[in-house]
């Protein structure tokens, strides 16, 4: 289990949960691609171990917003990045 904190509010979520999972019950994501996860809107600040950039990340996002994803303050797509612990 890891712990994730939005906006302040600490909650446990399960190892491959996707950051719009934990997410959604705090905050509002913007989706206007429906939840597929391929406009980018949904993008979020993480920091901790997230899964490997899916395809549709490495479409959307700028190659400083990837390199960054491996580093403490990370953009992913939420709807594409799981938890990775």
């Amino acid at each position: 289990m890891a712990v994730v904190t939005i906006n302040g509010c600490s909650r446990t979520a399960e190892e491959g949960t996707l950051l719009s999972d934990a997410v959604s019950p705090h905050a509002h994501l913007e989706t206007p691609c429906g939840g597929l996860g391929r406009c980018g809107k949904c993008r979020v600040t993480a920091r901790g171990a997230l899964s490997r950039p899916s395809a549709e990340e490495i479409r959307l996002l700028s190659p400083e917003e990837l390199a960054n994803k491996y580093q403490d303050h990370m953009t992913p797509i939420a709807l594409t990045a799981a938890i990775a612990g």
